[in-house]
């Protein structure tokens, strides 16, 4: 299809088929009540699913030790909070420390490998976009394929990343985070993009026949100004059939839910906050 008949599509799409009208994440306040409903039906479905609390006082002492992540958000505009927020509860998860590898999952120009370095963790950044192979503390790999050795890593993060894994990558990166990690190593995932309906966001300014919708899901047209080409929301029944019920026996997970996420957007006005929901996997021995 050529774009200008992507983008008639789009014109003439229903509301219910717009990023605006189906991401509630855009609006975490006034949807408090629809992402409980989403935990409830979670746990309800068997994933263990715990409330976790954000101690807003840490997370700014966080903020005023790794200032270069917070430094490198700051023109983030109204998501530099989210970016930072996500830093912070991949590390409070993960809890690298000196002398322990860590890797960051696609990890583009993020700073974190680089902010980890510096306080003694050996850390490295890994993403499709780099020269294949490993230069220094970076890899360019695909995450499903690294090339990696058996328990490389004691833990691996991903941030604002996994939701774009498109097809079948996001469970066959639960294969292979399994494999590189040692036992007692930790996967984190935040965001993890949990909604009440199951759906995939797509730009129409980009070429749909390299568009891959999982079964099942609503194409939805991203009407913001973001040209990514594919984003997936979860349901909670698609949750569970792509990623919990396929986790590898040597990875124990569980997803956390920050109910007072919303509280930090009263704190710091002009933010949108939007990590409610994080997966955290522990590998255990074979």
């Amino acid at each position: 299809m050529s774009i200008e008949k992507q983008l008639r599509a789009f014109e003439a799409s229903p509301p219910r088929l717009r990023q605006s009208f189906r991401d509630h994440l855009q609006d975490p306040v006034g949807n408090a009540a629809l992402f409980r409903a989403v935990r409830d039906e979670l746990a309800s479905l068997g994933a263990r699913v715990e409330d976790s609390r954000i101690d807003a006082a840490d997370f700014e002492r966080w903020l005023d030790d790794f200032r270069e992540v917070a430094d490198f958000y700051r023109p983030y505009g109204q998501y530099a909070l989210e970016k930072c927020l996500e830093h912070y509860l991949t590390n409070r998860e993960a809890r690298p420390t000196a002398g322990e590898v860590a890797v960051d999952v696609a990890a583009a120009g993020s700073p974190y490998a680089g902010a980890l370095g510096a306080r003694g963790v050996e850390a490295y950044c890994l993403d499709l976009s780099y020269p294949p192979g490993v230069a220094g503390r970076r890899i360019g790999a695909d995450a499903t394929a690294t090339g990696l050795p058996d328990g490389f890593a004691d833990s691996l993060t991903l941030h604002c990343a996994y939701e774009c894994f498109m097809g079948d990558a996001d469970t066959r990166f639960l294969a292979e985070a399994a494999r590189i990690l040692r036992p007692g190593g930790s996967l984190v995932v935040a965001p993890l993009y949990l909604e009440d309906t199951h759906f995939n966001v797509t730009s129409p300014h980009c070429d749909q026949e390299r568009v891959v919708i999982d079964p099942g899901a609503d194409r939805v047209w991203r009407d913001d100004p973001w040209k990514e080409p594919f984003a997936r929301h979860y349901s909670p029944a698609a949750f569970m059939e792509r990623v919990w019920d396929r986790l590898p026996a040597t990875l124990s997970g569980r997803v956390l839910f920050f109910p007072e996420a919303a509280e930090l957007m009263r704190r710091h006005p002009g933010q949108l906050v939007y990590c409610l929901f994080l997966l955290r996997c522990e590998r255990i021995a074979a």
